[in-house]
């Protein structure tokens, strides 16, 4: 592992999160139960029968499995994140030093 990525995940593990603020969104729960009726419905009608104990299934096997499907498209998301903000830095950086006079961009005269 880069230095450069043991400095990022140890940041990222550092970080501490603000109290939420209430705004006009729809409640999270709301949205997650929701969902939930709306995979039942289709785990129905793919299996032609709901989720139910004593289905032959290894219901821990299978719920770890998610979980770490989870982690890996969470982790995804937040490198996805990192890396949009990282390029919005670099390219604001970047701007900056085009600026070779002041008054002007890229050499053309702004005025």
């Amino acid at each position: 592992m880069s230095g450069e990525q043991e400095d990022h995940d140890k940041s990222f593990a550092q970080y501490e999160q603000p109290s939420p603020v209430p705004n006009d969104r729809p409640a999270v729960w709301d949205l997650v139960i929701d969902d939930m009726r709306a995979r039942d419905a289709l785990g129905r009608a793919r299996y032609g029968t709901p989720l139910q104990a004593g289905n032959g299934r290894d219901a821990l096997r299978d719920a770890y499995e998610e979980a770490l499907d989870l982690a890996v498209y969470l982790r995804q998301a937040i490198a996805e994140r990192d890396a949009r903000q990282l390029f919005k830095i670099i390219n604001s950086e970047m701007i900056e030093q085009l600026r070779i006079i002041p008054g002007t961009w890229m050499g053309i005269d702004e005025t």
